[in-house]
């Protein structure tokens, strides 16, 4: 056992060294982070200054760019020195560390734990807004959404202490042998990765009956014209329109989730059916590698998404880059915010006709 362990650095340059798909998958994954990383703090600072948007869900929604950033510490630490050592030729310039790696992991570990639970906390949060919206619409503090917030890193926190002690004590007797390309917990515990990712699994199943539910629900009280109050009626609004946007993520989650889990378990099988930790371990990094490139991509496409599909986030974002605007792109603006127009004066005519009617 020690000895396939201490042969797994080399046996990775072996497998991995001057692979093409390998690499193109490590620098797919560097442009997704590098991409996500420029996008994120905007994605944040707009965000904070959308006003339709309730306080609590701004609160839940900013955490992204924000887990974004914790994730990418412990890739970027990756990424970096596979460039450097096997695309540039320049070991010199790193040092291949396994404890250095397993406690950037932790972090990786942490950010992901919060993230994997995020869409439940977003279900409870328009869920409230959707059972009391008047009293719900009336609270400006973001108090909730702190509060939910916090718990999910407390909670986190623990789930990434137990990963990281579990991973310490079990390579601690190579951890001067054991390879810096072999801290991912794909590779030193698939089966508490996939324990994790099967709790996500359920949540997120149990989740997507109650968002249909809430979206549907929403739709209908938006359209009973002159039955709410105004400020109802704008809560309402805002619950269907943070949910039509929230959506695309949402479905994206479920694919990447049900690939991933898919991935760990076809891992499990390969190192169950290996006669030593050394066999398949081409495969096991392949497999790592392509779960890797999954997360990254969905980072950015979540914010790319969200940019897209919420319309006050990307109205402030053509107000900001007005430069690249084309003119199709002015036309379909124009034809969006005249329609906006529409809906807003049709709201407006319902509140005083049942302002009128109360009158009478």
């Amino acid at each position: 056992m020690t000895r396939n362990l201490t042969q797994s650095s080399s046996y990775f340059e072996q497998a991995v060294l001057g692979n093409k798909l390998y690499t193109f998958m490590v620098a797919i994954e560097f442009l997704a982070y590098v991409l996500s990383t420029l996008i994120g703090p905007y994605f944040f600072f707009r965000l904070r200054r959308i006003s339709l948007l309730h306080a609590n869900l701004r609160v839940i929604l900013c955490n992204i760019p924000i887990l974004f950033v914790l994730m990418t510490i412990h890739r970027f630490h990756f990424l970096v020195e596979y460039i450097l050592i096997y695309v540039l030729g320049r070991s010199s310039m790193v040092s291949l560390s396994f404890q250095i790696c397993i406690s950037l992991r932790f972090v990786y570990d942490w950010g992901i734990c919060v993230l994997a639970f995020l869409i439940p906390s977003f279900t409870l949060e328009r869920l409230l807004a959707t059972w009391r919206p008047k009293k719900y619409e009336r609270t400006a503090s973001p108090k909730m959404g702190f509060v939910v917030t916090f718990i999910l890193y407390v909670l986190s926190f623990f789930y990434a202490i137990a990963f990281f002690l579990l991973d310490w004590n079990d390579t601690k007797p190579w951890h001067n042998s054991f390879g810096r390309l072999c801290c991912g917990m794909m590779f030193t515990q698939p089966e508490v990765f996939m324990t994790l990712a099967m709790a996500c699994f359920g949540t997120y199943f149990a989740c997507i009956p109650v968002l249909l539910v809430l979206y549907n629900f929403n739709v209908k009280k938006t359209q009973q014209y002159g039955l709410q109050h105004l400020g109802v009626r704008y809560q309402y609004s805002e619950n269907v329109a943070a949910l039509k946007s929230i959506f695309p993520s949402v479905v994206g989650y479920g694919c990447i989730l049900t690939v991933n889990c898919t991935i760990i378990l076809l891992q499990i099988v390969e190192r169950n059916k290996s006669s030593s930790t050394v066999e398949g371990l081409e495969k096991i990094w392949f497999l790592e590698q392509f779960v890797n490139v999954l997360l990254a991509l969905y980072t950015l496409s979540y914010l790319v998404g969200f940019f897209v599909t919420y319309a006050p986030l990307n109205k402030a974002f053509w107000h900001d880059f007005d430069w690249l605007r084309v003119s199709r792109r002015r036309r379909i603006n124009d034809s969006t915010t005249l329609h906006g127009s529409e809906n807003h004066r049709a709201t407006t005519e319902a509140y005083f006709a049942q302002f009128n009617s109360q009158w009478k």
